[in-house]
């Protein structure tokens, strides 16, 4: 961990770095799916005029994606046919990255194999998977996700972010829904310590309502 992040998803903004610029103080609106959520549920939020959003299209009807032809699609660099989405008890880490190769490379040359013990209850079974190495180097700000009964370890160097922040407290949190994590703030500055602990509320009124 302390020279690369495992990941199993990245998806990069259009253009060469330079196109999508985000001021200071200010912000962007990336969406799952960009379309008026109102019109299903009242109680959630219009994403039809999102700057970015996810698009994950496949010839397997069981992975199809909504696509809003007004909100340029997100580039999948790992496409493996997986509709992409947050898990809304956390148990995932976020991270903004400026890769410095491209696609192809990053796909040839940052794939490996993993072992770990899976630890359940009396019993430990030998694991193993495939993932990519993403260089820490190449990591503008992280953060890790959890909740407080099934929080164990971060899984991110502690120079990218030493702490985590949650929505719920317990696995299957019945009050977690429409919550979110949101960045503190000092006057017109975001606060960041690159602790996730310090630098966020939890179980917050999204932003966006």
């Amino acid at each position: 961990m302390n020279q690369a992040m495992t990941i199993d998803a990245l998806y990069v903004i259009p253009g060469r770095g330079k196109e999508h610029p985000v001021k200071p103080g200010k912000k962007i609106v990336i969406a799952f799916d960009a379309k008026n959520h109102k019109e299903i549920n009242s109680n959630s939020i219009d994403l039809s005029s999102a700057d970015f959003e996810f698009c994950d299209l496949s010839s397997n009807p069981n992975y199809s994606d909504d696509d809003n032809p007004n909100v340029p699609n997100l580039i999948n660099w790992i496409s493996d046919n997986q509709l992409q989405m947050l898990h809304n008890r956390g148990f995932k880490s976020y991270a903004i990255v400026r890769p410095d190769v491209d696609m192809k490379t990053f796909l040839n040359n940052y794939k490996y194999k993993y072992t770990y013990l899976l630890n359940y209850g009396e019993y430990s079974f030998d694991m193993d998977g495939e993932g990519y190495k993403l260089p820490n180097v190449w990591i503008v700000d992280a953060v890790n996700l959890s909740v407080a009964d099934s929080y164990q370890w971060i899984v991110t160097s502690v120079s990218l972010d030493a702490g985590w922040t949650h929505c719920g407290s317990v696995d299957g949190d019945k009050t977690r829904y429409g919550k979110a994590v949101v960045r503190k703030k000092s006057g017109n500055r975001y606060i960041d310590t690159n602790n996730s602990t310090n630098d966020f509320d939890a179980d917050m009124k999204p932003t966006l309502f």
